[in-house]
Order: C-alpha cells, then structure tokens, then sequence
C-alpha cells in the first residue's frame, strides 16, 4: 500500500528585548481567530517558493507588524509524525 505523506513546514520566531531597566521581554500575542491557542509567539507555514528564513520574516511582519529585525540564530528543528 502506497501512502501519501504530507509535509508541512513550518516557523517560528522567539522575539526579546531589552528594556531600558534591564529587564528582558518575549513577544507574545494572543490571536482573536484561535482559542484553543491563548498566547502565541509568530509563527506559520512556509510557502512554495520561500526559504525558512524568508517565510519567518514574513510570518513576524505578518503577525506584529515589525521590520528590520535581526535573526540572531536558529534554535532547532522538530520534527512530528
């Protein structure tokens, strides 16, 4: 039996700042369309066409309106069946 397995690819962005006493700040929002998902950092699927890098930019301008980030480094990969 031939079984189609689909793949989704996805980011996500763990965004902080510092405050001017010091203190670090993760981004967070919550998303009016999903309560099964109270707080949330950006994140999505990546498009046909973009790298990992692209589509994070995307999703963060997407979700929280900022531009002229610096991506720092990449964290990980998880991988789910």
């Amino acid at each position: 039996m031939n079984e189609t397995i689909r793949v989704r690819v996805g980011v996500a962005a763990y965004i902080i700042r510092q405050t001017a006493q010091g203190f670090y700040q993760l981004l967070l929002f919550t998303h009016p369309d999903c309560p099964e998902y109270p707080v949330q950092v950006p994140a999505g699927g990546v498009d046909a066409g973009e790298t990992t890098e692209q589509a994070l930019v995307r999703e963060i301008w997407e979700e929280s309106g900022l531009t002229e980030l610096r991506l720092i480094r990449k964290l990980g990969v998880s991988e789910n069946c």
